[in-house]
């Protein structure tokens, strides 16, 4: 999937081709998902990520801080 949601975000104009040449490269180096390594490396936001996200797949994000939640 990574490959394809790099692929989507080059299509919609979030990333460049670079950008995602680049965060595939430290995907391959220390793992871990590709929406992660684009946020560090600053490619994109994650609210740009997560807009993308809930647009594309029709998700629904939460802020957990938005969310009343009893502590027990």
């Amino acid at each position: 999937m990574a490959t394809r949601l790099g692929e989507l975000l080059v299509r919609e104009s979030y990333i460049t081709p670079e950008q995602l040449g680049k965060a595939c490269e430290v995907q391959k180096q220390h793992d871990g998902p590709l929406g992660a390594h684009l946020v560090s490396l600053g490619c994109l936001t994650e609210e740009a990520l997560l807009a993308y996200l809930q647009k594309e797949y029709r998700l629904a994000t939460v802020d957990p801080l938005d969310m009343d939640i009893p502590e027990e």
